[in-house]
């Protein structure tokens, strides 16, 4: 009878492909919780795995090959070039992660690369923290252009600016570049230039970050959203009584 969904983008699929009826359709995007997600202490973690002074970016979540994980290794020779002591923190794990990995020695880049693999949920907030960038890696592909991934959000909720593709669902809820810059989907030479461009400025990573974090707090925190579902609901069973 109605349908909550997660973006614009993805109700325009919706209507387009699947004939739904727009006036049954609703959009509340997705969200983080702040309670988990928050900058932490996490010094250790950059010592442990990223010694030296060296920026760190920071990919995390299930790595799978239907998201083309591998353009960070296409990307990173193009990195190292302009800052040769970055560091690659795959956070967690999946089916792409042995590949990936191949694909890393293949490159000589294995020196460059940490995997994490799984990690409590409570602890990718402190990795994220570690972190000086946050990446979004996603192919231009219909599943993608509707989908609002939660990296972007937990990056933000830590105060890490992001990196990530330009995507219609990711693009509506980002808005502008004030906060994290887009690049070209599937184009490894666009995203190793945009991560360039900003580890080449430390106070618009900082700033990028602390404005992540106020959006965080004013329109995507879970409990607020979570309280919006909640409304329509309540709204759509009044309608039926």
């Amino acid at each position: 009878d109605r349908i909550i969904t997660i973006s614009g983008a993805m109700r325009d699929i919706l209507v387009r492909d699947y004939r739904a009826r727009p006036e049954r359709l609703a959009i509340v995007h997705d969200g983080v919780d702040t309670g988990i997600f928050c900058r932490q202490e996490a010094a250790d973690l950059r010592a442990a795995h990223a010694p030296g002074e060296g920026p760190v970016l920071i990919f995390h979540g299930v790595i799978d090959p239907q998201d083309g994980p591998e353009l960070l290794i296409e990307a990173a020779p193009a990195i190292l070039a302009a800052h040769p002591e970055t560091r690659f923190w795959m956070v967690g794990d999946g089916t792409a992660v042995p590949g990936l990995k191949a694909g890393a020695r293949a490159a000589g880049l294995e020196g460059h690369f940490f995997f994490s693999g799984w990690v409590r949920q409570a602890e990718v907030a402190r990795y994220i923290s570690a972190s000086d960038l946050g990446l979004v890696i996603l192919p231009d592909v219909l599943s993608a252009r509707g989908r609002v991934t939660l990296k972007e959000f937990e990056y933000w909720a830590c105060g890490v600016p992001a990196v990530l593709p330009r995507l219609p669902a990711l693009q509506e809820v980002v808005g502008d570049e004030a906060a994290s810059l887009f690049y070209t989907a599937g184009d490894a030479a666009d995203l190793a230039r945009r991560v360039n461009e900003l580890l080449s400025d430390n106070e618009r990573c900082r700033d990028m970050g602390r404005l992540g974090q106020q959006r965080v707090s004013e329109q995507f925190e879970w409990r607020a959203l979570t309280g919006e579902i909640a409304r329509l609901c309540e709204e759509y069973a009044g309608q039926r009584a």
